[in-house]
């Protein structure tokens, strides 16, 4: 059985996968398929970070990556963690990559087609629409009404009932009201998942879209970092990222996505 990681072991002996409960504690697990293959990917993808240079002006962190489950079970999905997310947006601002600069790319926006993935429904999008809604982090607004949207979209998989949304979102409900109908509008193919508490769905196909990103990443032995809802690249692979969200967009779930033509 595997327990937990040790920080003060070296990059090749520390753990690379940690399953907690709900509560932050750390749980035992047996080695499986999936524990196997992605402890041999981590390493790979550990490998390409540590022969790039990643540095910054005044903070020294590691780049070492592992991947937790906080929700008491390997099969619910997890998170890539990493000491670069332990500063702020600003301050990862100033990451190089081998001397070169970096670009950080939210990708929150993809949320809703990460169940439209899942459901095999067409993405109701030209391809182009899609890719612009990779916004680096340095232009992204929280008080726009795309943020509104994203956040609402979020609050509405993971709750149980309009009214927990409502309350979630803050605010009067006057205000959340309209933003809430325009989710439901703009995804009306997967209006059956709002409200049903299918946050959990939710985390596992996340978790599956950053693995496939960071594998075409590590095959191409290019430095990517995973940082909660964006990927940090150097800044002219900005395109390459685009492309390959959306190619390991389609491999969730086995899918085989279609956009709306080009207009």
């Amino acid at each position: 059985m595997v327990l937990m990681m040790t920080h003060k072991l070296n990059h090749t002996e520390r753990e690379t996968i940690v399953l907690k409960d709900i509560n932050g504690n750390y749980l035992a697990y047996d080695e499986t398929t999936f524990t196997s293959e992605l402890r041999a990917f981590l390493k790979r993808y550990n490998d390409v970070l540590l022969k790039s240079e990643i540095s910054h002006p005044i903070h020294h962190l590691s780049s070492f990556t592992y991947y937790v489950c906080n929700l008491g079970s390997l099969e619910l999905g997890g998170n890539f963690y990493n000491d670069w997310q332990t500063i702020s947006l600003k301050g990862r601002s100033g990451i190089l990559f081998n001397g070169m600069t970096t670009v950080e790319i939210d990708y929150s926006a993809v949320h809703p087609y990460l169940i439209y993935a899942e459901n095999g429904i067409p993405i109701p999008l030209t391809l182009d629409a899609f890719l612009s809604l990779l916004t680096p982090n340095s232009l992204k607004n929280e008080s726009s009404n795309a943020a509104k949207l994203q956040r609402m979209f979020f609050l509405m998989i993971n709750s149980k009932s309009e009214r927990e949304a409502f309350k979630l979102f803050g605010g009067a409900v006057s205000e959340a009201r309209p933003v809430l109908e325009a989710v439901k509008s703009q995804h009306s193919q997967i209006a059956d998942e709002f409200c049903q508490d299918k946050g959990t769905q939710l985390v596992r196909r996340d978790a599956e879209l950053v693995r496939n990103v960071l594998e075409i990443f590590t095959q191409a032995t290019k430095p990517i970092l995973s940082i909660q809802n964006s990927f940090i690249v150097e800044t002219s692979e900005n395109k390459f990222l685009a492309s390959t969200i959306f190619n390991a967009l389609k491999q969730i779930n086995g899918s085989k996505l279609t956009f709306q033509a080009n207009i």
